[in-house]
């Protein structure tokens, strides 16, 4: 049983065949992947929105499912169900608003919401001048959905709701994700908030997919096994929200309060850890969506004619160097 997987919106519609993670094993192909997430209907989805560069700029909860007609739903299972993260950017998420909804099938109730949180963000123009890439609507790779819906199939009229979405939203009065820091929803309840010690149930879930590990450089610790600290403390009115909180497993965290390091940071991606002594340890924040190529099958006509880097032309290639002769030991007398 899968626990969680992430995954992006984009190649569990077909139109790319980029790798999903396992967190804590590894990636899997995108096939893989399709059955995988098939299977987690009944878990908890999440959303994370993403600037062309990569970084986060908006995450919550998803109550949106692909469905295909003639088929249940399965049931919320908190046990068995898992958590499914669904990452795209928003050059992506502003092509996919923009298609007919006969063409997203099932999927649309999906992008509908999802384009309704990211609203603000689609409307300022962020990322518009960055490349679509390879992406196409046209012409994708797999034209069928992972439930055997084809996306030009029929639509769901309408979002099914998660039975466990009325409780998250009450456990966090105010909003279910973040952009740019902001907190979603009303200015007296982002003040509130601030006020809080503790993170809410969106802030913390907004931290924990931004940094993934401990902020420590070269820590491992997964987010979820972290405390969420605060850069300005608390106790000198540092306020509880995303530009002044920052991940730290039990023991770095001690190590910042108890053994003299100091923690800052230079840009909205960027934690610097300072030591006793004074140097600086810059930890970058992760990209949630890290580009890759997209590989040409063989059978298509834009595939390159060289399979190998031997078969280059302007790859220098370097030729064996001859062995120095061995030394003639002399003849003993």
């Amino acid at each position: 049983m899968v626990r969680e997987i992430r995954v992006e919106l984009t190649t569990l519609l077909g139109l790319d065949e980029h790798p999903a993670q396992l967190p804590g094993w590894g990636v899997v192909h995108p096939c893989l992947a399709r059955r995988i997430v098939e299977g987690m209907l009944a878990g908890q989805w999440r959303y994370a929105i993403c600037y062309d560069s990569g970084h986060l700029a908006l995450t919550g909860l998803t109550r949106a499912r692909p469905h295909t007609p003639g088929r249940n739903r399965p049931a919320r299972d908190r046990r068995r169900g898992g958590l499914v993260e669904l990452q795209i950017t928003l050059s992506h998420l502003r092509m996919l608003v923009a298609q007919p909804v006969g063409v997203l099938g099932a999927w649309a109730p999906v992008v509908a919401e999802l384009s309704t949180h990211a609203a603000p963000l689609l409307t300022t123009g962020e990322a518009a001048t960055a490349s679509v890439g390879t992406v196409s609507v046209g012409a994708a790779p797999d034209s069928t959905a992972f439930d055997g819906t084809a996306l030009g199939g029929p639509v769901q009229s309408a979002a099914v709701q998660d039975r466990d979405e009325a409780d998250a939203r009450h456990g966090d009065r105010y909003g279910n994700g973040m952009a740019d820091g902001r907190a979603e929803g009303s200015a007296d309840g982002a003040a509130d908030s601030e006020r809080r010690r503790q993170a809410g149930a969106a802030l913390r879930r907004y931290v924990q997919i931004r940094g993934r590990v401990c902020s420590w450089p070269g820590c491992r610790t997964p987010a979820t096994r972290t405390d969420q600290d605060h850069i300005l403390p608390w106790a000198e009115q540092g306020p509880t929200k995303a530009e002044n909180l920052h991940l730290a497993c039990r023991h770095d965290h001690r190590a910042r309060h108890h053994g003299g390091w100091r923690v800052s940071t230079a840009g909205p991606h960027l934690v610097v850890w300072t030591s006793p002594l004074g140097h600086r340890y810059p930890s970058p924040l992760p990209k949630i969506i890290i580009t890759t190529c997209s590989p040409h099958p063989r059978s298509q006509t834009s595939t390159p004619a060289y399979r190998y880097l031997g078969d280059l032309s302007d790859t220098p290639t370097m030729s064996p160097a001859s062995e120095p002769p061995l030394p003639q030991e002399a003849p003993q007398a």
